[in-house]
């Protein structure tokens, strides 16, 4: 069974599968011309991967509290890498992933730059408290 439709261009009467009117050579709309494609273009076809960033804040982080006497050494990096790792999973689309990396990675290092702020504050007491 052909279709019989109508040309929208000049109104002439078109039997059969044609994509152009012969008559005045208006492109004809068919129910193909509307259907999805079959591949989902939204999702990324490239595999999802951790921010590098993310991954550095992320061991700087832990290395910080395993090397505990040296306190700015790494969580300064940990803190500034967790923020770019952050950052960059924002920009990524869907394709870089490690949100929660670097946010592990970012409290790590800031708990470790507030506690060492407080034992330097400590400190300071502790020595001109005696010397009063």
């Amino acid at each position: 069974m052909t279709a019989v439709q109508r040309c929208p261009g000049c109104g002439q009467t078109i039997s059969g599968t044609e994509r152009f009117c012969p008559a005045c050579g208006h492109r004809l709309h068919s129910h193909q011309d509307n259907l999805s494609p079959a591949i989902n273009t939204t999702i990324p076809l490239v595999p999802a991967h951790n921010s590098r960033m993310a991954i550095a804040s992320l061991i700087c982080g832990v290395m910080t509290w395993i090397l505990f006497f040296i306190p700015l050494l790494l969580a300064i990096p940990a803190v500034i890498c967790g923020h770019l790792g952050h950052s960059a999973v924002k920009r990524g689309n869907g394709a870089v992933t490690g949100k929660g990396i670097a946010l592990i990675g970012m409290v790590l290092g800031y708990a470790h730059l507030v506690l060492t702020v407080l034992a330097f504050c400590v400190l300071i007491v502790i020595v001109f408290g005696t010397n009063l």
